[in-house]
């Protein structure tokens, strides 16, 4: 539903001359009028503005809104500051669709508008050019009523278009704006399918697709009064990325999505999750999709597993040689704990496995215990936790010591007895992976604590802590170095202080990296050695203080600060 409020009453728009597009540029948007709203954003340059121009996406707005350099909402008060339009509030007041029959679809697609409902002598239309006088004058012919135009943003237009107006075309409109190579496939037989639901399996397998090409890890549809959005989770920022029409998303596409994870598609009111794979240019791609209810219908969120993120070197995960340095002594260990801290998603699980990947061998014995499995390795042994089947993280821990193992990896120490077996292990010969969740080094020593850990376990069997967080890796192919005049003095003494590079980069933008700067992603890590010192000090229970103080003097600590400041210098972020 749409809320139109004082329609009749609304100000008529404000008269604009034309903006003229950029000297040279080869792509002129459908939408130029907007350039004027840009004064009101000065982080969208004239430089922004021409990389956006390069994309070649059809419409400024979307463009905008594509790239996150603009929200729906900004834009469109934006919109109604310059020009005196109004836009379209998504409450529902008055129910759209009752003036559809004055205007036919190829006219609404002409000027991409639609009409929403009848005032009196007025009919109030969503447009995306709003002070568009040639589609004014058109409308009030066609009909013989005023227009009252609104703002609202082509694609939301044309997702209403298509719901309106029920348009046969629109699946294969859709599958157009993907772009599909057709390369993807599910290990099932298409023959033998009704067009109509084949062409929703071709617009999930194009969005999967297109997610994947993008190094995406989570896909999100998702829904709200007006239409379904397609988001993609890129570098660990979400992503709009397409519009679609309610009357698809909400049913036929994610039934599709329950189909392919194996859930029930007659259940609508609680929540399921489940598991799929498929092939995407030849590799093999898994998806874990969770499926939630919400007041608009269900969204669904795919996480993207594929196999070669796990197979990142150990030497490609971008630590600072010290600390890579470091790293790689405990590796070498024969037995003790390694304990990988930091919050859900900042890359604990790919930095275990290329440690993993690493010192995999011929003559050892690897195992990890894992909830769930999320990557397939090759030469080593995993296994699923099962609760509801009686594989709890330590009921297996205790089976996998009777298999001789040389290296454990646990994947998430989440109650006592879990870390009591981890600990005993350790210190019986073995050298164990594991992660809990913490917010930095030393409060990871607190919470195994907390769990009922004794003291006199953790300090002989620890080896050292890491604590990790993620950050968007500048674009080798474009990054600029901060020349002296916009340089920033705060950040130049303190690099200097550190005795590091007297200089850093800032994000610029190309081809390469989507225009946005940015590609992939690097860990700044916290490091914390478990010497004598920190061993002594965990011993006689030194608070945290106490205990981060005589670590940073006796060197054992590298603090995030510190390796954070590395990378600036080093022109990574």
């Amino acid at each position: 539903m749409l809320s139109i409020v004082d329609a009749p009453n609304a100000p008529s728009p404000r008269p604009v001359e034309p903006v003229a597009p950029l000297t040279g540029s080869s792509h002129l948007f459908k939408d130029e009028w907007l350039l004027k709203t840009l004064t009101l954003f000065p982080h969208v340059s004239a430089a922004v503005l021409e990389r956006l121009r390069k994309k070649k996406i059809p419409f400024l707005s979307q463009a905008l809104v594509q790239t996150n350099l603009v929200n729906e909402e900004q834009l469109a008060q934006a919109v109604e500051s310059m020009f005196r339009v109004r836009n379209v509030n998504r409450m529902s007041d008055i129910a759209y669709g009752s003036a559809t029959h004055l205007f036919s679809e190829k006219l609404c697609r002409r000027y991409v508008f639609v009409p929403l409902a009848l005032q009196g002598p007025n009919v109030i239309i969503a447009a995306a050019n709003p002070i568009d006088r040639a589609m004014l004058a058109d409308i009030e012919m066609a009909c013989g009523k005023k227009p009252i135009p609104y703002f609202c943003i082509p694609e939301r237009v044309e997702c209403l278009i298509w719901q309106l107006y029920n348009s046969p075309g629109v699946m294969q409109d859709l599958l157009h704006r993907f772009e599909r190579d057709d390369t993807m496939e599910f290990p099932e037989p298409l023959t033998g399918i009704p067009d109509g639901r084949s062409t929703v399996i071709q617009l999930l397998n194009a969005i999967i697709e297109r997610a994947v090409r993008a190094h995406a890890s989570d896909i999100h549809i998702e829904h709200d009064e007006t239409s379904s959005v397609v988001r993609y989770r890129v570098d660990g920022n979400l992503r709009h990325v397409r519009l679609l029409p309610q009357s698809i998303a909400k049913s036929a596409l994610i039934s599709r999505v329950k189909i392919i994870a194996d859930l029930d598609i007659t259940i609508h009111h609680r929540p399921q999750d489940g598991r799929a794979k498929t092939l995407v240019d030849g590799a093999e791609i898994g998806l874990r999709v969770s499926v939630l209810p919400t007041k608009y219908g269900e969204k669904a969120v795919i996480r993207i597993l594929d196999r070669r993120a796990a197979e990142v070197p150990f030497e490609n995960l971008g630590f600072s040689p010290t600390l890579a340095g470091r790293l790689e002594s405990i590796l070498k260990m024969e037995q003790g704990v390694l304990l990988v801290t930091g919050p859900t998603g900042s890359g604990k699980t790919t930095t275990l496995y290329s440690m993993l990947n690493k010192i995999k061998s011929g003559g050892t014995n690897i195992v990890t215990i894992e909830d769930p499995i999320e990557y397939r390795l090759d030469n080593i042994n995993q296994v699923q936790v099962n609760e509801k089947q009686g594989l709890q993280f330590a009921t297996v821990l205790r089976s996998v010591l009777r298999q001789d193992p040389d290296v454990i990896m646990v994947g998430e120490i989440r109650d006592r007895e879990t870390a009591d077996v981890s600990f005993q292990a350790a210190l019986t010969g073995h050298l164990v992976f594991t992660t809990v969740h913490a917010n930095d080094t030393l409060s990871t020593l607190s919470r195994l604590i907390d769990m009922g850990v004794e003291r006199f376990k953790i300090a002989p069997a620890l080896l050292a802590i890491t604590a990790q967080r993620l950050v968007r890796r500048l674009c080798p192919d474009c990054r600029v170095k901060v020349t002296d005049e916009d340089v920033d003095s705060v950040i130049m003494a303190i690099l200097k202080s550190q005795e590091l590079s007297a200089g850093y980069y800032r994000a610029a933008g190309c081809m390469n990296c989507d225009w946005s700067g940015y590609k992939g992603r690097l860990g700044l890590l916290e490091y914390l050695e478990i010497d004598q010192t920190v061993r002594e000090s965990i011993s006689i229970g030194a608070d945290q203080v106490q205990m981060r103080t005589a670590a940073i003097k006796s060197g054992s600590l590298i603090t995030m600060t510190a390796d954070a400041l590395w990378h600036l210098a080093n022109g990574d972020t």
